[in-house]
């Protein structure tokens, strides 16, 4: 539980991130892509929406287009192909947790009652100071980790761009993935204090209620 739940909900929130229209289009406002590119703020969100749409299909490289001609070159295309089979896998670990955290609440709460929900919420603090201090620590040496990322994630260096000669970084410049990033923490902290709270709350509801019953 103590593993499950924290992965769970990271790679949950990945995916909400990952698919959330908000996050693209305040990320290209906040970055001012439409001032700094001379692009239409309605071609840019189109193109955002074709990037969500290309994670969630079958096609296997992307092909996004801007006045009858490719938006990205080869080797943002090959990138963006490696960047979908790192989701797909996020994914599948979201799925396979997802499934052990559900089983192991139903289980847990038919056979230990008082004593799971007292789990639940020691599992929901652990995980929010344990995600406190990692995204604190990513914080302060974010460029360490980020570049540590792509070297662990890729087997290649296509993910080495350059902003004056690939659209994608121009796009997706470091600071919507700082942001980002520090979003996804605080939904994740705020999740794990929430399961804390609710624990803790079931807990001493049944415990009245039991003495209650006993009185």
């Amino acid at each position: 539980m103590l593993v499950a739940l924290p992965v769970f909900l990271v790679t949950l929130n990945v995916r909400v991130l990952f698919n959330a229209p908000v996050v693209y289009n305040t990320g290209f406002e906040r970055n001012r892509i439409a001032e700094t590119t001379g692009i239409p703020s309605s071609e840019i969100e189109r193109v955002g929406d074709e990037i969500r749409e290309y994670f969630n299909d079958d096609q296997e490289y992307m092909a996004i287009f801007l006045d009858g001609q490719p938006l990205f070159t080869a080797r943002e295309v090959v990138h963006m192909h490696d960047v979908k089979l790192l989701l797909r896998l996020v994914y599948t670990v979201m799925y396979v947790t997802g499934a052990a955290v559900a089983l192991y609440a139903a289980w847990g709460f038919r056979r230990e009652g008082l004593r799971f929900l007292r789990r639940v919420s020691m599992a929901g603090a652990v995980s929010g100071v344990g995600l406190v201090v990692v995204g604190v620590v990513l914080a302060l040496g974010f460029p360490v980790f980020f570049t540590l990322f792509h070297r662990i994630s890729f087997s290649n260096d296509y993910w080495i761009l350059s902003p004056s000669e690939h659209f994608l970084v121009v796009l997706f410049p470091y600071r919507f993935w700082l942001e980002s990033t520090i979003l996804l923490a605080v939904m994740t902290v705020a999740e794990t204090v929430a399961i804390w709270g609710v624990g803790r709350y079931l807990h001493r509801r049944l415990v009245e209620r039991a003495g209650d019953d006993s009185g």
